[in-house]
């Protein structure tokens, strides 16, 4: 049960705010810019990368008297095993590191990166 709010000498009131509240916003101060720019990108490489895969799933499509050589189930199974090595491998290449430590970092700073992670998954 919470506490009856507290009355000032001024006339207004101050309401007790729970632990669990504080420890949220305590959390949300800590985690900051980098926080947030670190998940937008991994959404953003994530979601690239599925929709780069669904997108050549359309487009090569066998032939109408052609089978699969691999069923398009086992061919997604195996692309979404995959997703957490591409993540891992562009964690490692700093991908993910400097763009929260530098506003004006580019794209272009990060082309090597984006090349070596492009040239080891594939």
């Amino acid at each position: 049960m919470h506490a009856a709010p507290r009355v000032n000498a001024d006339g207004t009131m101050a309401l007790s705010v729970p632990d669990s509240i504080r420890r949220r916003a305590d959390i949300a101060q800590a985690r900051g810019r980098g926080w947030l720019l670190h998940r937008l990108l991994l959404t953003a490489d994530v979601v690239g990368l599925t929709l780069a895969f669904w997108i050549a799933q359309q487009l090569f499509v066998p032939g109408p008297n052609t089978p699969y050589a691999v069923s398009p189930v086992l061919q997604w199974v195996v692309f979404l095993a995959s997703l957490p090595i591409w993540v891992a491998i562009a964690q490692l290449s700093g991908l993910y590191g400097r763009d929260g430590q530098r506003a004006d970092h580019s794209t272009v700073d990060d082309f090597v990166g984006i090349f070596s992670v492009i040239t080891i998954a594939a």
